[in-house]
């Protein structure tokens, strides 16, 4: 009898390891695999939404500069009198400029008639000139403030960005129904441009897979007639997919090694999920515009993953700078200064410190632009900004907000020390000239001043410090207003 219970001690031993193993087994199909399996779902739609975002920023960004363009141009009182005289000439000498060539690839002024006064490579043809004149008149009034508006135009098989507005005065308040467009194409160069920064395969065409996400590409009459379409970045799935494929792998391996196996496959997942969740942290970080130190940790030898989070890295760096900052002068631009002023008010109130606010306008810019032409006055506005920013300190933001206006947020700051900085800008304006190649160019500014006060939000601080701005413009050059 003792040999007996030896021997089903034996087999009840045995069968209780298997039966562990089993377990094991099977506990780990639910918990290891149906886990990673939702996990790259996840990761796959948080790629493809990362994607989508970064392709609708880049779109937009290229949006901007062709409005920023369109305001120098077509809100320009010299534009619109020499359009309505058909100076040909000079309409050919401002238009040759390298500004217009790196942003545009067909531009063109038209008469209300809808004839052509002045164009290279037009993609429009005469019905969709009296649309678009139809449409303006829809739009504004004679006398009644503008801005630009943006649709895509198909031609042949190219597809354009084009931003239309009609001819304005200084003060962007329209004085005919003659209108001037700039257009970019999404040619090949941009769409792989796209590619290489999003990591997937972008096209531009009419048909769109049901399975594939897609940014429609609407005409100005709200028709969509491309589609920007994308396909998953291959590199990630074949991740994801040798994630699962290892794990199947020491699943298996776990019946000839018992625990040693689980603790194994364990602690390997864990650090897999671990360097993951940087990416996708610094993924949706990126998505934003911001930038997010995590990355650095996933960043560990040579494998796929850190591969994926160096490309990542260097993508999130490049476009970082393109989201936030204005192409020209290499200040922030408008976006990133909007989103900055947003959280230093909750700050301040939460806080309660002082904020303050100023708006600068080049006020001669203008001049020097009709003085010295477009190449000189862009440099301008890059030195007047480099001047300025020179002055500010580190946690000051100072961006472009449009054409020749600037603002500085001053955190911790209250009114008389705003007013300082003020006196620090005017000082550079009567002292230190501006020096562009061979030229010495005397500039000069106007300053509107304010400070954060009870139940201000983002708008009504940008509203107040621009009135004070135009108060102290009709005082005349280098004048400062406070409105408080």
């Amino acid at each position: 009898m003792e040999k007996v219970k030896v021997k089903n001690s034996l087999y009840t031993k045995f069968f209780i390891i298997f039966f562990i193993i089993f377990l094991i087994s099977i506990l780990n199909l639910f918990f290891i695999l149906a886990p990673l399996s939702k996990f790259k779902r996840d990761f796959l739609r948080y790629e493809v939404e990362r994607a989508l975002n970064i392709n609708k920023n880049m779109l937009e960004l290229k949006k901007s500069s062709i409005n920023n363009l369109i305001s120098s141009y077509y809100m320009w009182t010299n534009m619109y009198i020499r359009a309505k005289k058909r100076d040909v000439p000079w309409l050919e000498e401002m238009f040759d400029d390298s500004l217009v060539h790196s942003t545009s690839d067909s531009y063109g002024v038209f008469s209300e008639e809808g004839k052509l006064v002045y164009g290279k490579d037009v993609i429009f043809n005469d019905a969709d000139v009296k649309k678009i004149i139809d449409l303006i008149k829809e739009k504004f009034e004679i006398g009644k403030e503008a801005y630009p508006f943006n649709f895509y135009h198909k031609l042949k098989d190219n597809v354009y960005l084009v931003g239309v507005l009609p001819l304005c005065d200084d003060r962007n308040f329209v004085q005919s129904y003659d209108f001037g467009y700039f257009a970019f194409k999404l040619g090949k160069s941009f769409i792989e441009n796209l590619s290489a920064l999003t990591g997937t395969r972008i096209t531009v065409g009419t048909i769109t897979k049901s399975n594939n996400p897609s940014i429609p590409l609407k005409d100005f009459n709200g028709g969509i007639i491309s589609f920007l379409t994308l396909e998953p970045q291959k590199d990630v799935i074949k991740i994801i997919r040798n994630i699962t494929n290892y794990q199947i792998f020491f699943s298996l391996l776990i019946f000839l090694i018992l625990i040693l196996g689980s603790v194994y496959i364990f602690y390997t997942s864990r650090r897999i999920s671990k360097r993951l969740s940087y990416i996708l942290k610094s993924i949706d970080a990126i998505s934003k515009g911001e930038w997010d130190e995590d990355i650095k940790k996933a960043i560990e030898g040579d494998d796929e993953i850190s591969l994926l989070a160096k490309n990542l890295k260097n993508i999130a760096q490049d476009l970082s700078n393109l989201i936030i900052k204005d192409y020209l002068t290499q200040a922030y631009n408008s976006y990133y200064f909007s989103r900055i002023l947003e959280k230093e008010i909750e700050r301040a109130k939460r806080y309660n410190q002082p904020l303050s606010f100023i708006y600068l306008d080049f006020y001669n810019f203008k001049y020097i632009n009709d003085t010295y032409g477009h190449d000189i006055g862009n440099k301008a506005l890059k030195e007047f900004s480099q001047k300025i920013s020179s002055k500010i300190r580190s946690i000051d933001t100072f961006a472009r907000l449009g054409g020749d206006e600037f603002g500085i947020i001053m955190p911790e700051t209250d009114i008389e020390g705003a007013m300082h900085v003020a006196r620090k800008i005017l000082k550079i304006a009567e002292e230190e000239p501006l020096k562009i190649d061979e030229n010495t160019i005397k500039f000069s500014v106007s300053i509107g001043i304010t400070q954060l006060k009870e139940g201000d939000d983002k708008n009504t601080i940008i509203k107040r410090a621009d009135r004070a701005m135009y108060l102290a413009k009709d005082k005349g050059s280098n004048k400062a207003k406070v409105l408080i």
